[in-house]
């Protein structure tokens, strides 16, 4: 199964929902579109951890960072 995820569902995943996170799992490929990453990195610029929440969501990083905590 292929899953493409939007903001909010990267947002619900960081926050601990268990339906997407079992989604996601399940998941053979998950696409995150650039325009997502456009927002999350956005979203990053105006946090207090920028350098901590880029290295996490890494491409390479994404399944170790955010689904096998």
């Amino acid at each position: 199964m292929r899953i493409c995820i939007d903001t909010n569902i990267y947002s619900a995943l960081k926050k601990g929902n268990p339906e997407i996170r079992k989604i996601l799992e399940n998941a053979d490929e998950i696409y995150i579109p650039s325009i997502v990453l456009g927002e999350l990195y956005a979203g990053f610029q105006m946090g207090s951890k920028l350098r901590k929440n880029i290295k996490l969501s890494s491409i390479n990083t994404f399944e170790d960072a955010v689904l096998n905590k």
